[in-house]
Parts: C-alpha cells; sequence; structure tokens
C-alpha cells in the first residue's frame, strides 16, 4: 500500500500513506478497546503496524474481538480491496507467563500470538469475500488512478479519491498538530476510516473551537506534544521538519541565504569509489563485490553464494538456513525486486538503470579495493 505508487509527488504520498497507516492502526487499537469497555492502559504496544492488547478471556471479549476483524477488514476490502488486511491472533496467559514464571513463559505468550497472526494471513478471506472479490464492481465512468493505479471514479487530475485526499494530508502532517476522527466527511475529501467515520488535520485553535460546537468528533490524536483533553487518545511522535515542497522553493531559500550555486567553482571529478562499491544499487550486487574481493585476496576459497530479491524470497532463504540447507552460502537478500535501483520512487525503467549502473560501475579507477584498505 505505501509504495505501490509511481507519480509526480511520490515523495508526498509516501509520507501520507505510511502516517495514514500508522493512524489507522492507533484507531483500532483505540476502537477494540472502546468495544470491550476498556481504555489505553490494557494497550501494551501499539507500532509499525503491529498491537498487543491484553484483553479478559471471556466468550464475550472473544465475540466482539472476531466481530471487530471482520468490521476492519470488510472496511480494507471496500475501500482498498485486498491491499490492506488485519490479522489477528489470540494467545492466552496468566498473571505468572506475563511475570515471566516459569523462565520462559513471557516470550512463549508473544510467540504463540505470532504464530496465530501467521495462520490468519494464511487463510484470509472467505468463500464469499473472495467471489465478490472476483466479481468486481467497476462503473462505467471509472479509470485507472494515475498515482495507485486503481480503478475508480478520478477527479481532475487523475486521482481517484484516496490518492487526492493523501496528498493534501501530506501538507497538513507539517502544518497542523491534531489529527481529528469526526462522524462525518465534512469537506467531502477526506480520509475514510473504519465505521463510517473520517479522518482530518486540525490546529489546536480549530479543535478547540470543534469541541465547543460539539461537532462531529469523536476522538483526537496529537503530534509532538503532551496535551490532555476529551477523547484525545495518545500523542504521535512525527518528524516534520521540511526545506520546501518544490525546487523553486528550494532554490528561493538558496537566495535568500546569498548561496548561489552557479558560482560556485567546480572541482575535480569525485571518482573514489571502486566498480565493486558502485554495483551495491542491483540485485547481486553486494554479494558480487565480496565474491570479487575474495576471489583477488584468497583465490583458493571457495565462495558460495545465494540471493533472494523480495521480502518473501528472503523470508524462504532464511527459513532455509536456519533449517540448516544453506551452511555456509553468503546469503544477500533485497526487500526490492531488483535492488536499490527497483525501490520507491524511481523515475525510470529497471533494465535502463541496470544499463546505468553498470556503464557507472566500469568507470571506476579501481575494480576492487586494497586488501589493507580502510
Amino acid at each position: 500500500f505505501i509504495y505501490n505508487i509511481s507519480s509526480k509527488g511520490a515523495l508526498k504520498s509516501l509520507r501520507a500513506r505510511s502516517f495514514y497507516l500508522e493512524l489507522i492502526m492507533e484507531y483500532m487499537a483505540d476502537e477494540l478497546l472502546e468495544r470491550v469497555g476498556l481504555s489505553r492502559a490494557n494497550l501494551l504496544y501499539c507500532g509499525g503496524g503491529h498491537a498487543y492488547v491484553l484483553l479478559p478471556n471471556t466468550e464475550a471479549v472473544k465475540q466482539k474481538m472476531a466481530d471487530f476483524a471482520k468490521d476492519m477488514n470488510c472496511f480494507f476490502l471496500q475501500n482498498f480491496a485486498t491491499e490492506l488486511y488485519l490479522a489477528v491472533g489470540v494467545a492466552q496467559c496468566s498473571a505468572n507467563e506475563l511475570k515471566n514464571m516459569p523462565d520462559g513463559a513471557y516470550s512463549a505468550v508473544f510467540r504463540q500470538a505470532a504464530n496465530a497472526v501467521s495462520a490468519c494471513k494464511a487463510n484470509r478471506y472467505a468463500a464469499e469475500e473472495i467471489l465478490a472479490l472476483n466479481a468486481g464492481r467497476q462503473a462505467d465512468a471509472q479509470r485507472e488512478c494515475r498515482s495507485c493505479r486503481r480503478v475508480d471514479l478520478l477527479n481532475e487530475d487523475s486521482d481517484c479519491a484516496i490518492c487526492a485526499a493523501l496528498k493534501n494530508f501530506s501538507n497538513a502532517i507539517q502544518t497542523k498538530d491534531f489529527f481529528v476522527v469526526v462522524t462525518a466527511n465534512e469537506n467531502a475529501n477526506l480520509l475514510p476510516l473504519p465505521d463510517g467515520r473520517y479522518l482530518l488535520a486540525e490546529t489546536e485553535a480549530e479543535l478547540l473551537l470543534r469541541l465547543q460546537r460539539n461537532q462531529n468528533y469523536v476522538r483526537s490524536y496529537c503530534k509532538n506534544k503532551l496535551y490532555t483533553g476529551v477523547n484525545l487518545a495518545t500523542k504521535l511522535w512525527v518528524g516534520d521538519y521540511k526545506n520546501g515542497d518544490t525546487f523553486e522553493e528550494l532554490a528561493g531559500m538558496f537566495e535568500a541565504k546569498g548561496l548561489l550555486p552557479e558560482s560556485v567553482e567546480a572541482i575535480d571529478k569525485m571518482n573514489d569509489a571502486t566498480g565493486a562499491g558502485r554495483g551495491y544499487g542491483v540485485a547481486g550486487g553486494v554479494a558480487s563485490a565480496i565474491e570479487e574481493c575474495i576471489q583477488e585476496y584468497y583465490p583458493d576459497v571457495e565462495v558460495n553464494i545465494e540471493h533472494a530479491e523480495s521480502l518473501t524470497e528472503c523470508r524462504k532463504i532464511l527459513m532455509l538456513a536456519k533449517a540448516g540447507k544453506k551452511n555456509g552460502c553468503l546469503i544477500e537478500g533485497m526487500a526490492c525486486p531488483g535492488g536499490c535501483i527497483a525501490g520507491a520512487g524511481t523515475n525510470i525503467a529497471i533494465p535502463q538503470a541496470m544499463k546505468e549502473v553498470a556503464g557507472f560501475k566500469a568507470q571506476a579507477d579501481k575494480k576492487i579495493p586494497d586488501m589493507n584498505e580502510k
């Protein structure tokens, strides 16, 4: 969901998408606790797409948790198809186990929960949900969004409603301090949340006015500061630094400071990096560089190399290594298929990028570093 974009303004979209997911996770944690009549005192951890919640081990709570997961995933299917999914895993535990009595009991509880989550991920959808996905709901006026490639009704910029709202939200992350959950899409361009609610950003003054009017308010989250108030759920730490949204703004900052790049005298071309180092950005490049050095320094040493591309393949090869089937192998893993050149925000085709890197690598004065070079 975060990286599935290819358009102008990709950096802004990445920032907004990542923060949007974090806020959805915080919202779901609060909503689950509210449904079972508990507070954030029972939230052990929330972040990075994960949350751990301590709940009563009763049939009523188990049913509410199952209904909650169904409601959340219904929201994800309706708005994001299969891009997002909530997996829930349960582990029963006692007070002694949470105190690690006997030794190792504490970690066993979390391991059991993690295994339950993995099992849930492996069986995500019921038959009726798969049938609904295959049936599709494309209307005659729908087209492919230029940003996320989803098929939807588009605006004049060829963006779907989600991408348009994310672009607006990206600027608000930096300029406003409160992120408010409301019960109505007040300006028709808000980010959706489960249960028919929406997310918008407001200043402190705007939020206070909303509270006075009791206007569509559910709860809010504050940024980088500690506040107390009505249904103020938690503080969120956000890196909201910026140096301008466009190169034109950046050029204006340079000019205001008397920095004129065109007046700086050119220096000799930097050519310190070796060919081996320049190839790191292509899948297999790191392992290849190590292999070249070993063959040069220790020609009698045999090198066995395995490399994987994509997180799925990395996970597979690590499981094989854990099982002892890759002993003596140098393993290189690349999260992005193709390597760093195929990562988020790329602006040229992967084959062209590989060609450019190969040319840059060939221009290096040195093929590999000297053995005693630091």
